[in-house]
């Protein structure tokens, strides 16, 4: 039997250390993490043969090499969002630039990145899968997470509009927003 290819971005938080370790055995992983991520913790799962790391820098203004290795992965068939970066709680006028942008960088840009290579790809073979997980902050906001909850929410209404157009190019691409 053929194993999923799964593409998580995030896949290094508690939530998707979870998933992979319960499927780990139906697919191969290839996980896009931080700098910042706590990789000790997961050392003995990590050098699983089903695991293949990305490391990813958002404080980089590019990164096409991170990118390239995406591109590289053949047929992916489900692509999960799981990363996040949320700065914290605090006044509006309180959050720094650099807190706002690298919100913007994990939450949407970064997201987008890698939807438009992955995508591109399902629609070629008219098969895939992708699922966000999002936030109840991307509903409905959240006190004092501005940053968070903005990006959050326009990268879950990026795909809202994807599985809209669906509908019109009649492909075998199921989205789901979580």
């Amino acid at each position: 039997m053929k194993k999923n290819k799964i593409l998580i971005t995030g896949g290094l938080s508690k939530l998707g250390f979870e998933f992979i370790k319960y499927n780990i055995n139906k697919g191969i992983f290839y996980i896009t993490y931080s700098q910042n991520s706590k990789l000790r913790k997961f050392n003995h799962f990590l050098n699983h043969k089903n695991i293949k790391l990305i490391k990813f820098n958002f404080d980089k203004k590019n990164n096409s090499k991170e990118l390239d290795k995406i591109k590289k992965i053949r047929g992916v068939d489900i692509l999960i969002f799981m990363s996040a970066y949320n700065p914290g709680r605090r006044k509006i006028e309180k959050f720094k630039k650099y807190e706002i942008l690298r919100s913007f960088n994990i939450n949407f840009f970064h997201h987008f990145q890698i939807l438009q290579i992955i995508y591109s790809k399902m629609i070629k073979v008219n098969k895939g899968q992708i699922i966000n997980i999002a936030s109840n902050a991307a509903l409905t906001g959240g006190k004092m997470i501005y940053p968070y909850a903005a990006m959050k929410a326009a990268f879950s209404n990026i795909l809202i509009s994807l599985k809209e157009d669906q509908k019109f190019i009649n492909k075998n691409i199921k989205i789901k927003n979580y």
